[in-house]
């Protein structure tokens, strides 16, 4: 799915109302937005990073 707002890919897995899953990713379209806004504000780079398990 995308939320248009941040816009970010994110998914959600439906487990119960208590255990419903979200996760938020970057995919082409959200990274080349993150350097195209780094780019047009002037900042010096943008940081990537993981958390993985």
């Amino acid at each position: 799915m995308w939320d248009a707002g941040p816009g970010a890919p994110y998914l959600s897995v439906a487990c119960g109302a208590s255990r419903a899953k979200f996760i938020s990713y970057d995919d082409e379209i959200s990274c080349a937005n993150k350097v195209k806004y780094a780019e047009t504000n002037g900042l010096g780079g943008v940081i990537v990073w993981e958390l993985g398990g």
